[in-house]
């Protein structure tokens, strides 16, 4: 159907559920929270939440704490908002995080990031081979057909557990530049060196 979008999600984007209060790096601590304009129009209809929100700038955005934590993040690691009013107040950055979308033509991929300790636990610790879930039937265009299929079979290399870990980078690193050569290191060392990243 011309104009569809393609919606494709990982197989394991379905499991993933937010920790909160057990979340021992949570995302409510350290960074501004941007409102979405929509979301602001619906706060102005709750003095708890718009005493609390910084409207001298564009986006608006949660007034920290002095600890830099969200005024809405409880003792307990728990959002106000949330027990006070309901998930489906949440602005738009709150809703999606650790969500995130790429666009391609009629293509939407949507993943979650590992900078949220449950989604970082979900993915390493993934036991199958990751399939994507695909919902709609846009088409691609010539170069990113050629694009998803050079991925998908790096994808494949990836998963291919007839091969050791080592074994899959290499095959990786020569699948895209025949005269790479990939570092020694232990699997210690290669696992310190992502984590660094």
């Amino acid at each position: 159907m011309e104009g569809t979008v393609k919606q494709i999600f990982p197989s394991y984007y379905k499991d993933f559920r937010c920790i909160a209060g057990d979340c021992r790096h949570s995302c409510c601590i350290g960074w501004e929270i941007d409102i979405d304009a929509d979301t602001m129009e619906v706060y102005r209809n709750f003095p708890d939440i718009v005493q609390r929100i910084d409207t001298s700038a564009e986006p608006a955005h949660f007034r920290l704490t002095e600890d830099e934590r969200c005024p809405f993040l409880n003792g307990c690691g728990l959002c106000e908002i949330i027990l006070n009013h309901g998930e489906d107040h949440l602005c738009q950055i709150c809703d999606d995080h650790p969500r995130f979308r790429n666009f391609f033509g009629n293509r939407t991929e949507t993943g979650l990031g590992l900078c949220c300790e449950a989604a970082a636990k979900l993915i390493l610790g993934y036991p199958d081979k990751v399939t994507f879930d695909v919902t709609g039937c846009g088409g691609d265009s010539g170069n990113e057909r050629e694009f998803f299929a050079l991925r998908g079979q790096l994808f494949a290399i990836a998963q291919n557990r007839d091969l050791s870990i080592a074994e899959r980078m290499r095959e990786m690193l020569v699948f895209a530049d025949a005269d790479a050569v990939l570092p020694e290191r232990s699997l210690t060392e290669w696992a310190e060196y992502y984590m660094g990243l």
